[in-house]
C-alpha cells in the first residue's frame, strides 16, 4: 500500500474575478473548493493513474469534514486522525495574476501526533510512506525525520517532497525518493 501524510490539510477556495478592488466591493465570476495539500494532491494524481493509495494525516471541524468526504467521493481512502479545531481553509483570489492567503494549521497534541506515528509503525516493506508539505508549529519540528526512522525500522520505502530542511532531516535515513522545494 503506498500512504500519503499531509499534516497541514486545506480546503483550498479559488475564488475568480475580473478585478480585484482593495477597500470596496468584488463580484466572484466563479468559485470552486477543493481537498488540498501535498500529500493528498499526491493520492489524487495516484488515483488518476489507477493507483490505490490511503491518505493520512489530521482533519478537524467542517473542513476536515469535507476534506474526508472529498477523498471517499473520489475513492481515495483515508485514515485521518481527528483533531478538535478546524482543518485550515486557504484562499486563492484568481484576477489574471493569484493571490493566496494560506491560513495557519490547527493545533495537532502530541497524542495525536503519535497516532499518526503509530499508523506510520504499521507499516512493512511491502509499503511506500509519501511524506508531503508543511508542518504545523504544533508538531515536532523533527516530524519528517521521526517518520524517516520509523521507515527505516519497518522497512517501508520512503519518499519526500519538503522544503530543504526538512529534505535533510531525513537524509541518514535513506529515503527512495526526495524532491525538495525552496533550495534557496
Amino acid at each position: 500500500m503506498i500512504y500519503t501524510v499531509t499534516f497541514n490539510p486545506s480546503i483550498d477556495y479559488v475564488i475568480f474575478t475580473n478585478d480585484l478592488k482593495l477597500n470596496g466591493l468584488n463580484r466572484a465570476t466563479a468559485t470552486y473548493k477543493f481537498a488540498g495539500g501535498k500529500g493528498i494532491n499526491v493520492s489524487r494524481v495516484l488515483k488518476t493513474l489507477d493507483v490505490e493509495s490511503t491518505a493520512l494525516g489530521f482533519a478537524g471541524g467542517f473542513p476536515g469534514k469535507f476534506i474526508i468526504d472529498t477523498l471517499n467521493n473520489s475513492a481515495i481512502q483515508s485514515n485521518f486522525i481527528e483533531v478538535d479545531e478546524d482543518t485550515r481553509i486557504n484562499v486563492k483570489l484568481k484576477t489574471g495574476q493569484e493571490t493566496e492567503i494560506n491560513a495557519p494549521g490547527p493545533h495537532i497534541t502530541s497524542t495525536q501526533f503519535e497516532q499518526l506515528l503509530q499508523q506510520i509503525k504499521n507499516t512493512t516493506s511491502e509499503d511506500i510512506v509519501i511524506v508531503a508539505g508543511s508542518v504545523p508549529s504544533s508538531i515536532p519540528s523533527d516530524a519528517y525525520a521521526q517518520i524517516a526512522q520509523i521507515t527505516a525500522q519497518t522497512g517501508a520505502k520512503l519518499v519526500v517532497d519538503a522544503e530543504k530542511e526538512l529534505a535533510e532531516s531525513v537524509l541518514p535515513y535513506h529515503p527512495l525518493f526526495i524532491k525538495p522545494n525552496k533550495m534557496n
